[in-house]
């Protein structure tokens, strides 16, 4: 399926699948409902403003706020409150639920470990990613992410501080961490903030600790996990299947 907005920013839902396996461990079970997210926050609010275009659900364990025409296509739910400015209003089409229980925040860098999952780059101290410079394959940064022109690539941005992207043009897609956990996660805050703004493609989930703040984007669309990954699924992955076709 593609967002069908061209002018805003997507967000979009990786479809959760392969789960059985995980079944019992629970940093992966932690990981998979929030990656199931097209955007989450811990213990920070999220922000939707100035045309953020979101496909898929969101969720925060804070408080919620949209204007601007931002759109949600999926579920939104927060723990604290939800606010749609009634002056200039986003539109949630797939309903909300202010009040919502608490999801837990996993540690990715664990789960990628015990996926055997394999961290390409590893780099101490902060990340900057200027001009047509390519990237690819997972990155943990010890410190901050500054993404900026336009870039593209397939990868996983891990930080242990913020991220913040800001470009016209650029392009993310979210690598999968592994065949038995097929989610495409494109940026992840261990301990800080997330901010997406100017003209961004954002192909995968975005997860911060604090606050997440999208707007002023366009959408892409993501590719739909392979006919083989949904084979021989139970339990989660197989309800997710059937929720995503109905939506």
């Amino acid at each position: 399926m593609r967002a069908q907005n061209t002018s805003k920013n997507t967000l979009l839902l990786p479809l959760a699948v392969g789960i059985a396996s995980l079944t019992g461990l629970a940093q992966p079970v932690q990981a998979a409902a929030i990656i199931d997210k097209a955007i989450f926050t811990d213990t920070g609010d999220l922000a939707l403003t100035g045309g953020a275009y979101i496909y898929g659900d969101v969720h925060t364990n804070a408080n919620f706020t949209i204007d601007g025409g931002s759109t949600v296509t999926g579920f939104t739910s927060a723990v604290g409150t939800i606010f749609n400015d009634p002056g200039f209003p986003g539109f949630l089409l797939g309903g909300s639920q202010a009040g919502a229980a608490s999801i837990a925040y996993p540690d990715i860098l664990t789960v990628i470990a015990g996926l055997g999952a394999p961290v390409d780059h590893n780099i101490s101290g902060n990340l900057t990613l200027t001009g047509s410079q390519p990237f690819s394959g997972i990155y943990h940064v010890t410190g901050n992410i500054d993404i900026s022109s336009d870039y593209a690539g397939t990868a996983t941005f891990l930080a242990d501080g913020n991220i913040m992207v800001s470009a016209f043009g650029g392009s993310i897609t979210g690598a999968v961490l592994n065949a038995n956990f097929p989610f495409g996660l494109a940026l992840y805050s261990a301990n800080g903030l997330v901010d997406v703004s100017g003209d961004d493609a954002i192909s995968g989930s975005v997860a911060a600790k604090t606050t997440a703040n999208v707007s002023n984007s366009t959408p892409v669309s993501a590719p739909e996990p392979s006919s083989a990954l949904l084979l021989g699924l139970g339990g989660l992955g197989a309800a997710m299947s059937r929720k995503r076709k109905k939506a």
